[in-house]
């Protein structure tokens, strides 16, 4: 099928304008609440729509189903598989260990089984998010998807404010956060955003405004006063450190004149920041903070072989859904008393909640989850998909103090977008693009790409003059 350009140009035009709109709703409205007592939350409807829109886009963009499966490289299909598979067996944990809650006075409290429909619908948005970021992504033809992505990181910017602003109105306080995801989780989307920017200013695709737009990002990552996002931001600079200053030119050879005393104190400050605002102090040591939910959670395993194999089962020790679906009254300051003791109502944390949870066997299936793409960073390539695969991964040091993927799926989706369009991208892509967005003199077939770092120096005459 040969598409016709105007034709394709319109319809990838219309599929930016309806994810940007996805991402607004989210912002704007609180998807995760349920419509109704099935417990149905507005965030499945519009996964599903988002899907059936992006499939309808492939059609005006005159893409075969052939074509679009086609362009899916390997690693994407692994990990769309893998992380497929973790909800699956999420799934059929439900079906062997119910949840429960406990209510009542501390001298008569009743033991209450949690309806299975609340225990599945947060695991079928979580899927839900994984599919919906794929579909979104994979039916846009890989020269047009960088452009996905600059728009999403430019729409970012007014839709985060205008739920800012509503939030506020609310009675939501002053830190910067929507309904997309409070101000401990939104900092994911604004990292996600920020990493799509600095590579646009790389690739100098709009290159003043992708500028301004990480100063932007940066400006409202510390309007959220989340102590998290400090942490990622120090890791997201170590990790473009590690990779551009040997493998790359250009920016990458400024930062590696740099001293590495200017890297180290950099870390330092961040580190000082991070502890004296202070991250440590919000883990807590009181019976239902952080340390103690994670330490409760360890020893609900105890020594049986079979827990830390399976895990106790989705959802029965931290049971976050029965108070936010509004089927129980959201506890204070989130702390409940469950049949393993005081805890907070979610693990705070998406490894140990796995680990917990579903055990080894879940923790092999998110292992491969993330495997496709630390192996990105690993393996490098041009310094636009660097700073991406970096802008990722940064992002999983965040997901060890809170609870993401099962939970928070707007956050989850922005983040799930940015692993497809990073694993399903040609890394010779991303090269093209960059060296013809310099316009080059060289043709672009001839032009030295980003992905071989070295031109060879123009040739001396050494013909003697007669």
């Amino acid at each position: 099928m040969t598409p016709s350009p105007r034709t394709s140009s319109w319809a990838v035009r219309a599929h930016i304008l309806m994810v940007t709109v996805a991402l607004g709703t989210m912002n704007l409205q609180n998807t995760a609440y349920p419509v109704d007592e099935s417990g149905i939350t507005g965030f499945i409807p519009l996964c599903l729509g988002l899907m059936v829109w992006s499939v309808a886009a492939a059609f005006f963009m005159q893409r075969s189903v052939r074509d679009v499966l086609r362009d899916v490289p390997r690693r994407a299909w692994a990990c769309v598989g893998a992380a497929t598979a973790l909800f699956g067996y999420a799934f059929l944990s439900t079906q062997f260990r119910s949840s429960v809650v406990l209510i009542g006075p501390a001298d008569d409290r009743q033991i209450v089984e949690v309806p299975l429909r609340l225990s599945l619908v947060p695991l079928t948005c979580g899927l839900l998010a994984v599919w919906a970021a794929f579909v979104a992504v994979i039916v846009v033809p890989q020269r047009h998807r960088f452009s996905l992505l600059w728009w999403f990181s430019l729409a970012m910017v007014p839709w985060s404010l205008l739920g800012w602003w509503r939030t506020y109105l609310l009675g939501g306080g002053p830190r910067l956060w929507t309904q997309a995801g409070g101000a401990a989780v939104f900092p994911v989307m604004l990292v996600v955003a920020m990493s799509i920017a600095l590579a646009g200013a790389i690739r100098r695709h709009h290159p003043r405004v992708s500028q301004l737009l990480v100063v932007v990002h940066m400006i409202m990552l510390l309007l959220t006063g989340s102590r998290g996002s400090l942490v990622m931001i120090g890791v997201f600079v170590v990790l473009l450190w590690i990779k551009l200053r040997a493998r790359h030119t250009g920016w990458s050879a400024r930062l590696s004149t740099m001293s590495r005393w200017v890297f180290a104190l950099g870390g330092v400050a961040v580190l000082a920041a991070a502890v004296s605002s202070p991250l440590l102090g919000r883990l807590g040591v009181n019976p239902g903070d952080r340390l103690p939910t994670w330490q409760g959670g360890i020893h609900a395993l105890d020594d049986h072989p079979l827990r830390w194999a399976f895990g106790l089962g989705w959802g029965t020790i931290w049971p976050w859904f029965a108070y936010e679906s509004g089927w129980q009254v959201v506890p204070w300051a989130s702390r409940i008393v469950g049949p393993w003791g005081p805890t907070l109502y979610h693990g705070h944390s998406l490894y140990l909640g796995v680990l917990v949870e579903l055990g080894l066997v879940g923790v092999l299936l998110l292992s491969l989850v993330l495997y496709p793409v630390v192996a990105t960073w690993i393996g490098g390539g041009p310094t636009p998909m660097v700073v991406l695969t970096s802008g990722v991964v940064a992002c999983l040091v965040g997901f060890a103090f809170d609870t993401y993927l099962f939970k928070n799926f707007p956050v989850a989706w922005v983040w799930w977008l940015l692993v497809f369009a990073v694993l399903s991208t040609d890394p010779q892509t991303w090269a093209r693009r960059a060296a013809g967005a310099r316009r080059s003199p060289i043709p672009t077939s001839e032009a030295p790409t980003e992905a071989h770092d070295t031109q060879s120096p123009p040739a001396i005459r050494t013909t003697p003059r007669r």
